[in-house]
């Protein structure tokens, strides 16, 4: 990298004659020029602005570029999730983070970065501090989540933090061009600017590499497109079932697999039902079943997300429960299925949709079936769609058509309980069963087709932990303990 002192030394020896650093040649037998011991040493000195130059110490342009590459690498790594949800926002997320890669380089590769280099990538930086302020307290003014006030996760607040660090550093060299240029020649402090942007770049990972980065395009992130629960009387986080193990032999088996906490994952089961096996099936039992898991794929196009199917008039049921999401449902005669047999109509007409979220844009990760069979329902093709119940259902019938379940399933709440909350309790409820079929969600080798939960369907904070019953009846649509 060029010196930039040296250089400013040339050009200054060039018109005061001075060829050895020393300050102008004075005259042969001239006296002694007087020092002022108080006037520090020229050498370490700011530099002086040449044009529209800026002669900014290397130090605070590693800085500098730091900070935006930092930022501008997190925002390339967030657009698969937000592309996935709006196309225009992931684009947005792309054109910001190539911004901020490219005023990096400029500001590494100029040793005197133009005041108009500094100005925009001040300006860029404080537009997109104000963009994230807006989302995080009006909402955005425009898209699927427009109006929305969206949660502040480590990862956003992350950027926006070195985006405002950006911004600050970048206006104190626009009004001290040669900011710090003197740190170069100083033991210790020189190195202090360049240590700083290598502590950007750790930070900038650990929030990538955060559950709120996977989270992210859904609230959380996730996050905010996470909790979970289940149909008029269906799924719940935290119920119990005849096997009595005090968890779903699903979510058992799933939390053995991870070491340490499980986040909560093991305290996940739905309703009452035998033990949960899954059994090789022989081909043509496969076939039929591969047929069947077909037409609910029909149904997951037809409603991608939360907006289709309230479109089609499927309503909320229920708040979003870790584990078993958000269900949307109907109950006409077509979902309520009395023989319990899955052809095609049947196999059209779940009772529920289950999204990974309640905002509009919430994308399909599976289906609730129903059957009012008074014996459990023959259902799929094989032995592996093990079907539950719900005993004491507190559900609270809304005039829009939507069902708040204020204390949970099985047996959370009293009589007295559920009155209180304007709502009723229902003592046992029909057949049902899960299906996490829909393209995207059907793939985890750990989450079986009927399996009694899915371990994607996380808290904002990626976790499984929920609040306690007494506070759903104010929380009716998630009842994650993470905010939403």
């Amino acid at each position: 990298m060029t010196d930039l002192r040296s250089e400013t030394e040339a050009e200054t020896d060039a018109v005061t004659g001075d060829d050895d650093g020393d300050g102008p040649d004075a005259p042969p037998g001239a006296p002694a020029p007087d020092v002022d011991p108080a006037a520090g040493d020229p050498a370490t000195e700011a530099e002086p602005v040449t044009g529209t130059a800026t002669a900014t110490a290397p130090g605070v342009r590693h800085l500098l570029a730091g900070l935006s590459a930092a930022a501008g690498a997190v925002h390339l790594a967030m657009v698969p999730a937000h592309m996935g949800e709006w196309a225009a926002e992931g684009v947005a997320f792309l054109l910001t983070g190539w911004f901020q890669l490219a005023f990096a380089a400029v500001v590494l590769l100029l040793t005197r970065p133009g005041r108009v280099v500094l100005a925009v990538g001040a300006a860029a930086n404080a537009l997109f501090v104000a963009a994230w302020a807006v989302t995080r307290t009006a909402g955005p003014p425009f898209g699927p989540e427009a109006g929305e006030a969206e949660p502040a996760t480590l990862v956003d607040l992350t950027v926006v933090g070195l985006e405002a660090a950006l911004v600050l550093l970048a206006v104190a060299v626009l009004a001290r061009p040669g900011l710090a240029a003197g740190l170069a020649h100083r033991r210790f402090l020189g190195a202090v600017p360049g240590l700083v942007a290598v502590g950007v770049v750790a930070l900038a990972s650990v929030a990538v590499a955060s559950p709120s980065a996977r989270d992210h395009g859904h609230g959380g992130a996730a996050g905010d497109d996470h909790a979970a629960g289940d149909h008029a009387g269906d799924a719940m986080a935290g119920d119990h079932h005849d096997a009595d193990r005090g968890m779903g032999a699903d979510a058992a088996d799933a939390a053995a697999l991870r070491p340490g906490d499980d986040r909560g994952l093991a305290a996940l089961s739905n309703g009452h039902h035998h033990e949960m096996v899954v059994h090789e099936l022989d081909a043509v039992t496969q076939a039929e079943l591969d047929e069947q898991l077909a037409v609910t794929r029909e149904v997951a196009a037809l409603y991608p997300t939360v907006a289709d199917a309230e479109a089609a008039g499927y309503r909320r049921i229920g708040p979003y429960f870790p584990g078993i999401g958000a269900h949307y449902g109907k109950t006409t005669p077509a979902e309520l299925n009395p023989d319990g047999v899955m052809d095609r109509e049947a196999l059209l007409h779940p009772l529920a949709i289950i999204y990974d979220g309640t905002k509009p844009h919430s994308r399909v990760a599976g289906f609730m079936y129903l059957s009012t069979s008074d014996t459990e329902p023959e259902g799929f093709a094989g032995p592996n769609d093990v079907w539950h119940y719900h005993e004491s259902l507190c559900l609270d019938y809304l005039p829009n058509g939507e069902i708040n379940v204020p204390f949970g399933l099985d047996n959370q709440s009293t009589p007295e309980q559920c009155a209180a909350a304007g709502a009723r309790m229902i003592p046992i409820s029909p057949w049902m069963v899960h299906v996490w079929s829909a393209p995207g969600w059907d793939d985890d080798p750990d989450v079986p087709t009927f399996g009694e939960v899915h371990t994607d369907l996380t808290c904002a904070d990626g976790t499984y932990h929920m609040r306690p019953i007494e506070e759903w009846v104010d929380h009716q649509d998630h009842v994650c303990l993470a905010p939403w």
